[in-house]
């Protein structure tokens, strides 16, 4: 019975400069031990009129991570590939094209059943490849997936969300003059009706309308100015 592998979001730095993503999967024992795959993260940040940006993942620890640490620049939706490889192993045999993980590198059959050790009979038996995720649509020399499974997960930030909400409750607090109340009243308004808005439609997984929210939360409060009545 195949792994059921699982990822997801488990917070984000306090200064929302990174989120973090966590291995969930339960691991049996071998075939399907923690120390049979190397786990490897693609992960991409949402763009409406844009190819989606590739986010930039370190995945050196393959063998044994448990939680990446995701760059974050901004709020707004993203979604990661898992892809488990195989740890190459004697008694496992390869065929033309499919992709393995051994000695910090990934590498790709260049023949069939092939069980030499890849560090041993580079470009003969065995070619690196740099980025495992390029080859998640290729089939092997018997029309499998050259990768076992590819699992996605949708996840979504608002952490600079929260952080401005908070903010515009500090400035309204302080800001208690005549003059500023109107202002800080609709700021107030506007604000808490969008985080409002885009926690509902991330909870619907209607993710791209909750980008657009965050977006915009995002230029409101990049423009905020303490009105000057503190």
């Amino acid at each position: 019975m195949a792994l059921n592998f699982d990822v997801c979001k488990v917070g984000n730095k306090s200064d929302c400069s990174l989120l973090y993503i966590e291995d969930k999967t339960i691991y049996g024992t071998t075939p399907d031990a923690r120390t049979d795959y190397a786990l490897f993260l693609a992960g991409f940040f949402y763009q409406e009129n844009a190819d989606d940006l590739r986010v930039n993942i370190d995945n050196i620890l393959s063998e044994t991570v448990v939680t990446w640490s995701i760059p974050s620049t901004s709020d707004g939706y993203y979604y990661f590939d898992l892809l488990p490889i195989l740890i190459w192993k004697s008694t496992l045999s390869f065929s033309v094209g499919d992709i393995c993980y051994q000695n910090t590198f990934y590498w790709k059959a260049l023949t069939n059943n092939s069980n030499l050790i890849p560090t041993d009979n580079e470009g003969t038996d065995w070619e690196k490849v740099e980025d495992p995720y390029l080859e998640i649509e290729n089939l092997n020399e018997l029309g499998n997936p050259v990768i076992e499974q590819v699992t996605r997960v949708d996840e979504f930030s608002l952490c600079r969300a929260d952080i401005c909400y908070g903010n515009v409750v500090d400035d309204f607090a302080k800001n208690g003059c005549e003059d500023c109340n109107t202002a800080n009243t609709k700021t107030m308004v506007k604000v808490t009706g969008l985080v409002q808005n885009a926690y509902m439609l991330v909870s619907q997984t209607r993710y791209v309308e909750a980008h657009r929210v965050a977006l915009l939360l995002q230029d409101i409060c990049n423009d905020l100015t303490d009105c000057g009545c503190s």
